[in-house]
């Protein structure tokens, strides 16, 4: 599709992609969802804390009983950390895919179900959408996703063969490390999440995705914004 197409379908009726959408509402409902989340994991970890040092100070049947308390609660955070992390990608990687999906039907593109990641690079290489994407954003959804697809359909506690295959591309895809963490069983991968590094990584990316379709949009329409322009939508942030 050439950009005098482009230029005529951004132009009709008046608006661009994503004023419709409340995504800074949407930014921000997560944000706070994220917060209520670390608080809860500050006060799982002070409780963990505690139990230990009762552990350290009792003795005979006293110190096996806080033992058992203090492991159960390390275990507790193994898989409230995994609710935590499938709470994060559950609503971070549909916020994003609703935006290029947005995007591109508005420039008269639907975006198929499937190879996802492939799909949305595609297009934005299509319509030349590349300098208006952060630098890091194929291998950021391709690291989202992939956790997406894992947590959806495997749950918190992957097959071994889940396991292994996101930890081999982990090291495969260049992904940085600091983005996900693990529990392990026996010295095996037993759950995988994502970090909160990661997670404002993801949130950032959002925002700047948003900024760059509507600047995009905005350029090749020809209504170039030399300043923050007037917006009567939702989704600037």
């Amino acid at each position: 599709m050439n950009e005098e197409v482009i230029k005529q379908r951004l132009l009709v009726d008046g608006w661009i992609p994503l004023e419709e959408i409340n995504y800074s509402s949407q930014l921000l409902a997560i944000r706070d969802l994220l917060y209520r989340q670390e608080r809860a994991d500050r006060k799982l970890l002070d409780r963990i804390e505690e139990a230990d040092e009762v552990a350290r100070q009792a003795r005979g049947r006293a110190n096996e009983h806080a033992v058992d308390h203090w492991t159960e609660l390390v275990e507790m955070s193994c898989y409230q950390d995994a609710a935590h992390s499938m709470a994060a990608v559950g609503m971070l990687a549909p916020l994003i895919e609703s935006v290029f999906q947005s995007a591109f039907r508005y420039i008269g593109d639907e975006l198929p179900r499937g190879k996802l990641v492939k799909n949305i690079v595609k297009r934005v290489k299509k319509f030349g959408m590349e300098e208006y994407m952060p630098k890091d954003f194929e291998s950021t959804l391709s690291a989202l996703f992939e956790y997406r697809n894992n947590m959806f359909h495997g749950g918190f506690e992957w097959s071994s063969k889940r396991l292994k295959k996101f930890e081999r591309l982990l090291d495969e895809n260049g992904w940085t490390p600091e983005w996900f963490s693990m529990a392990t069983s026996d010295d095996e991968p037993w759950m995988f999440y994502m970090t909160s590094a990661f997670v404002d990584h993801c949130l950032e990316m959002a925002e700047k995705l948003i900024k760059g379709i509507e600047q995009f949009c905005w350029e090749k329409s020809g209504l170039i914004a030399q300043q923050e322009t007037p917006h009567t939508g939702g989704s600037w942030i």
